[in-house]
Order: C-alpha cells, then sequence, then structure tokens
C-alpha cells in the first residue's frame, strides 16, 4: 500500500480572534488620539489576518506598533502573521519580545511553541508547550500541540496521553481527535484509532483532512470501499492530496480506467508532486501503457531522487518493455537507496534472471528471502534462478518451501479455488464467467501466474487486445521463462501491430517460433 500523505494542520492562537482574547485593561491611559486609531487599526488588521490578506494584516499592525510600540497584544498578533507568511525568524523575534512583557501568560508561549515546532526545533517547542500548561493547565491546545511533539520525538505514550487530555478539557477540539487517532494507527491500535478519526469527522464534517485520515486509515484496514467514499468526500472539499489517495484505492479495487482518470487529474492539479506521478506510473503500468508508465515513473524519480518506489516501479516497467539493461540500472539506484527493502533485491533477481546471470540473480534473492521469508513469489523465482545455474537440489527444496507457504496461505487457497472455477467456466465456454473467476483470484492473490495467463487467454478471445497483453507481460513477469505465456504474448502482439523483430520481455516477436529463448528468459 501506498501511504498516502496528511499535511498536519498547525494553527495560531488568535488566527480567527476566537482563541486570543485582547485583553486591553491592563495597558497604560491612551491618550485621545490612541483612543480613537488603536480600534481602527486592531479591527483592519484582525479581519486581514482573518480574511487572509497577510500583506494587509502586516501593514496594519506594523503601522500600529511604529505610533505605539508598546501595545503587546498587537505584537503578538504581528508574530503570528510573520509565521503565516512564513517568515519565521522574525515571528520568533516578536513573540520572543512579547515574553519579555508577559512572562507569565501561556498563549505567547504556545505561540512560540508553534512558530518553532515548525521549525523544526522539537524540543524548543516542547519546552514553550509545557511552560504554558505550568502556567494554564487548562489549556486544551497546549495538550494537543505537546502530544503531537511527543509523538514526533517518538514517544507515543506520552502523546497518547497529552491528546487525551485536550480531549477531557475540550471534547469539540477536532485536532486531539485527529492525532490521537494517528498515534493509536502508529502504536497499532488500528481500530481505536479509526473510532478517533470518526469522532474528528462528527465534530466538523467539512474537514477535508478529517475524512482524509480516516480515508488513509480505512485504506490501511483493507475496507477499500469506505476508503474510497471518504478519499471522495476529502477531494470534493478541496483536498488535491486526496485524489492521490482516491487513485490509488480505485486501482486496487481493480476499477483503473477510473484510477487513471483520477491520477492524472492529480497530475495536473499537483504537476510537482512525486507521489502523484508515481501512482499514475502505476495505474498505467496496470493498464498495459508501457510508455506512459515510464514517463510518469521517471518525473517522479526527477522530482524526488530519494523516492526509492519510483525507481523500482520504472524498473519493473522497463523489464517489461524488455529494457534490460536500464531496468538493473534503476533497480541498482533503489537498491541504494534502500538497500533493505525486500521488493528491490526480488526484482533486482528477476531482471539479472532475465538477463541470464543467473548466480548473480541468486544472491539478490536470497537477500530478498532473509527480509521476507515467507514470500512464494521469491522462492519461485529462486528454484528457477538455481535450475538455471545447474543446482537442481537446492531448487527443489526451494519448490519445497512454495508448497509449504502455499497450504498455509488463506489468500492462496481462496485464489486457486476461485481459479479453478474459471478453468471450469472455460470448459463451458463461459467466458465472462470465466473472466470473473481468474479477476476474482488475482484479487486474492495478485501474484498467481496461472490466473494472470488464462485470463488473458480470455480477454485475447474477447478481443480486449491492451487488457490480454496487461495480463500476459504480468504472467511472464512473474514466472521468467513461461513458455505459454510468452508464446500468447507474442501472439496478442503480434495481432496488436508490433512488427517482427520487436523486443519483448521474451525477446524478439518471430511469427514462425513464438518468443525467442523461453528458457532463457
Amino acid at each position: 500500500m501506498t501511504h498516502v500523505r496528511t499535511i498536519p494542520a498547525w494553527r495560531f492562537v488568535g488566527a480567527q480572534l476566537t482563541s486570543v482574547v485582547l485583553v486591553l485593561s491592563w495597558l497604560a491611559a491612551p491618550s485621545a488620539a490612541q483612543q480613537t486609531a488603536f480600534p481602527c487599526y486592531l479591527d483592519g488588521g484582525v479581519q486581514a489576518l482573518n480574511a487572509g490578506d497577510l500583506a494587509a494584516a502586516e501593514r496594519q499592525f506594523s503601522g500600529l506598533l511604529r505610533d505605539f510600540p508598546n501595545l503587546t497584544d498587537v505584537r503578538e498578533y504581528l508574530g503570528i502573521t510573520l509565521a503565516r507568511e512564513g517568515r519565521l525568524d522574525e515571528a520568533v523575534n516578536q513573540l520572543e519580545n512579547v515574553l519579555k512583557e508577559r512572562p507569565r501568560w501561556a498563549e505567547p508561549y504556545y505561540n512560540l511553541g508553534l512558530v518553532l515546532l515548525k521549525k523544526g526545533d522539537q524540543e524548543g517547542a516542547r519546552q514553550r508547550f509545557q511552560r504554558a500548561l505550568e502556567l494554564q493547565p487548562s489549556y486544551a491546545e497546549a495538550h494537543s500541540s505537546l502530544g503531537e511533539v511527543l509523538q514526533q520525538q517518538g514517544n507515543l505514550e506520552g502523546a497518547q496521553m497529552e491528546y487525551q487530555r485536550a480531549i477531557d478539557l475540550n471534547p469539540a477540539l477536532i485536532e486531539p481527535h485527529l492525532n490521537l487517532g494517528q498515534a493509536l494507527i502508529d502504536a497499532g491500535k488500528l481500530d481505536a484509532g479509526i473510532d478517533q478519526l470518526r469522532n474528528a469527522v462528527a465534530i466538523d464534517p467539512a474537514s477535508a483532512e478529517a475524512h482524509q485520515k480516516l480515508a488513509s486509515a480505512l485504506w490501511q484496514k483493507r475496507d477499500l470501499n469506505s476508503a474510497e467514499a471518504e478519499f471522495r468526500k476529502s477531494a470534493d472539499l478541496g483536498s488535491k492530496d486526496a485524489l492521490v489517495g482516491l487513485g490509488a484505492v480505485l486501482g486496487e479495487e481493480g476499477k483503473l480506467a477510473a484510477a487513471v482518470g483520477i491520477q492524472s487529474r492529480a497530475v495536473q492539479l499537483l504537476p510537482e508532486d512525486p507521489q502523484a506521478h508515481l501512482l499514475l506510473g502505476g495505474g498505467l503500468e496496470q493498464s498495459g501503457d508501457l510508455e506512459g508508465a515510464i514517463r510518469e515513473l521517471k518525473q517522479a524519480a526527477k522530482l524526488d531522487p530519494t523516492l526509492a518506489t519510483a525507481r523500482v516501479r520504472l524498473g519493473v516497467a522497463l523489464r517489461r518493455k524488455g529494457d534490460l539493461d536500464l531496468s538493473l540500472e534503476q533497480l541498482l539506484g533503489a537498491a541504494e537507496l534502500s538497500p533493505d527493502d525486500p521488493d528491490v533485491h526480488y526484482q533486482l533477481g528477476l531482471t539479472l534472471l532475465r538477463k541470464g546471470e543467473a548466480p548473480s540473480a541468486i544472491e539478490q534473492l536470497k537477500a530478498s528471502l532473509a527480509a521476507e521469508p515467507d514470500s512464494p513469489q521469491a522462492w519461485y523465482v529462486l528454484a528457477s534462478a538455481l535450475d538455471q545455474a545447474g543446482r537442481h537440489d537446492e531448487a527443489s527444496r526451494a519448490r519445497s518451501e512454495i508448497e509449504r507457504l502455499h497450504r498455509s496461505s488463506m489468500n492462496y487457497a481462496r485464489a486457486i479455488t476461485l481459479y479453478d472455477a474459471g478453468v471450469e467456466a472455460l470448459k463451458r465456454r463461459d467466458l465472462d464467467g470465466a473472466r470473473d473467476a481468474f479477476q476474482a483470484a488475482l484479487s486474492a492473490d495478485p501474484e498467481l501466474p496461472e490466473a494472470h495467463t488464462n485470463l488473458g487467454s480470455v480477454l485475447l478471445e474477447t478481443g480486449d487486445l491492451d487488457g490480454s497483453i496487461r495480463e500476459f507481460r504480468a504472467a511472464v513477469d512473474l514466472r521468467p521463462g513461461d513458455s505459454r505465456a510468452c508464446h500468447d504474448l507474442t501472439v496478442a502482439l503480434e495481432k496488436k501491430g508490433y512488427a517482427k523483430g520487436a523486443e519483448t520481455p521474451c525477446g524478439e516477436l518471430d511469427r514462425n517460433s513464438g518468443a525467442r529463448g523461453d528458457s532463457q528468459q
């Protein structure tokens, strides 16, 4: 599952003129000019701040401070405005000046803590939030923000306590529900986390962030229908990020055309987002558009050179296209970025095996199995590599592992039952029933090569050339050297109009002999 990013909200006290109460009675008696000017300037600045016109708010607050530099409330609002403009160092300076005048006021400590947290100074933020709570123990927002710092520092238990305290103090505050939900999920308490996120949605049904976080949690639970619904609500409320998650869920549900449509829209709205390009590339790869997939995956890797997943998927797409050297280059780059990822080693093993480099493939596949020993597909490819290297006894032991894992896998058992139903439907010439059964088998176990091959055959017979090519490519990728899948892929590609001699994952097209070098791919 692709992790969908949620952007935590960070709010300043006073942002909507509800959390900071302006108390002016402490000021020295103002002059007649001050009595006239102060409310006017303050009202205009606050209105501009609430409307998001930060430049106008800054002009109003700065102008007032030039004339009346001792108005500490206004200085705090200026600090808030500067922070919202991203001028964090200047905001810190203003808020520290406020604290010189108000060392026993909780709110400036809280606001300064928020700015420091945005700057990445977790320890400084923690100290300010704790000081705010020493001065005002019932400060719900400060408890919630302290919990956020503790969560970032890895103290999940302490974070949960702070979030719960914030909720006890102010049950209508949405942030601690969102934060507690995520903390519970991070602690492995998925259902409890979902309950908190549902509470957040109930508090503010118009919160795109709440719907998006709930959608991500439901996705993690594999409740794809509910996740889709929540991502749609978040997207309808204006979240561009939600489109990225929605496209991914639609893809997992097998709704490839809808997924690619949503992912394309996400890329248009978020052209600099590597995750959007990554997911669109994955969708295009699944739908059989390898050229489009390669284009999008290259863009994802360009936008974020540290994104190992983009290089892995690009390596897979290039391998399926037949560009083994370029595939190897991308996968080696992914291995440098993520050396402990079992999928990186597995994909490297597949590409090396396709290149005929069995000893190197064996090394990579064993590294994959060391990290993920219960992967039937890795054991299968390892057995093929060992056979290619002439190490047949070891290959036999690898196949024994495959049988053991298959016998213990409920998903595999369900997939085989559905696969058998598809075969029976084929015998009756019930092509629609066969297609549905093979698709259901692949939903239970996406790495069942026989199901891909037979689904491809059904799609080929019913005239869906693109779908058949996609399934045959998947079968060949999962089972290198599968002569039937290679032959059927050759037939489908020829019907699609590929010329003799064109490169495929099985070699060059040859009208007379099918795919060349079946046993070596």
